[in-house]
């Protein structure tokens, strides 16, 4: 009984770390607020959780209460470390006590850093993003050697997704838009709530060739109605393919876009297919959406499944759902709908 009275305390713990992370995207404190309830967790001396800036190649502190030069290893040093691309894979999770000696001897980490500030273990736990991105790590140290990991340890495990929501934020508190190190090929997109509004450009440059982003608009909505926010979808767009991180924003879902390579190898009009298997449609429904014949789906949905390498469109349509992949939305009931934004953009601007 006292044994089952303390991993239902655990458990609970690990619902409060999950229910910081849901909460706390863009609060000021907030990755402070996920740590101390990951405390109640994994008993440990030092912590620190950090988002990965891909453009500037290094870990940005969120939290962290490690001594100076441990703080700033741990943001310029530790992706560099030889022992760091054992760990950084989806459910890399690495316990200092069980690296090899001769691993240790190469580790700068724990040769330059951990050893020399009396840490005896810890663990590093690589954070990733629903579609595969790698958006960040948690670091803790112990002063003590774990004898064996306990029960509350083993949780840890269970907890990945939630971090990597909480450090895989758009942009800090009180600022509209990208964060300052945002890469130039990125922009932002408020999508107001009102059905068919437009979405409002907020920073970076929106390319021309999106045209009317309305119908983007639209997929986002839907994206976030039925999603739990922060999350990351990816939208076929033409040619393209877009990745759209999306979270809330007062009345609006906030979109920072970016052009991505399509996974799998496929093509544009094989990812219109593909998303398109999510809704569960048929070979004919979805011709009739992407204005195809049902030979022409027919046969991208086989060369999708050789593509993936997988048995049947249930399984594509499940591969399709672990990216985000979202199909897009279905025309409006009304051609006349359109009318007037078709009429806006003929009009000639005064003094021209």
């Amino acid at each position: 009984m006292e044994a089952a009275a303390r991993m239902e305390t655990v458990l609970e713990a690990a619902l409060r770390v999950r229910e910081a992370a849901r909460r706390g995207t863009y609060e000021a404190g907030s990755a402070h607020a996920v740590l101390s309830a990951l405390s109640e967790v994994v008993d440990c001396d030092h912590a620190s959780l950090a988002r990965w800036d891909p453009a500037n190649r290094r870990h940005v502190s969120l939290a962290n209460n490690y001594p100076e030069r441990a703080r700033e290893h741990l943001s310029s040093g530790l992706h560099e470390d030889p022992l760091f691309a054992l760990v950084r894979r989806p459910g890399g999770l690495l316990w200092l006590h069980d690296v090899p000696e001769d691993l240790r001897a190469a580790s700068t980490t724990i040769r330059d850093v951990l050893e020399p500030s009396g840490f005896e273990d810890g663990v590093t736990q690589c954070l990733f993003s629903p579609d595969g991105r790698y958006v960040g790590v948690l670091n803790l140290s112990m002063r003590r050697r774990r004898q064996r990991l306990r029960p509350t340890d083993l949780v840890l495990a269970l907890l990945g997704d939630c971090l990597a929501a909480a450090v895989d934020v758009l942009a800090p508190a009180g600022s509209v838009g990208l964060p300052a190190d945002s890469p130039a090929d990125t922009w932002t997109l408020a999508v107001p709530d009102p059905p068919r509004a437009a979405p409002l450009p907020l920073s970076g440059r929106v390319p021309a060739w999106l045209g009317d982003a309305v119908p983007l608009g639209d997929v986002v909505r839907r994206a976030a109605a039925r999603r739990t926010l922060p999350a990351t979808i990816l939208v076929p767009h033409g040619q393209r393919l877009l990745e759209l991180r999306l979270t809330r924003r007062g009345t609006a879902t906030l979109a920072v876009c970016r052009r991505v390579t399509p996974p799998g190898g496929l093509s544009p009009r094989e990812l219109d297919v593909l998303a398109e298997l999510t809704t569960g449609l048929t070979n004919r429904e979805i011709a009739e959406r992407l204005f195809v014949s049902v030979r022409t789906v027919a046969t991208h949905v086989e060369h999708i499944l050789a593509k993936l390498d997988l048995p049947n469109r249930v399984a594509a349509a499940s591969r399709a759902t672990a990216w985000g992949l979202e199909p897009k939305p279905p025309p409006p009931a009304d051609p006349v709908a359109a009318a007037p934004r078709a009429a806006l953009r003929q009009v000639t601007p005064l003094g021209s």
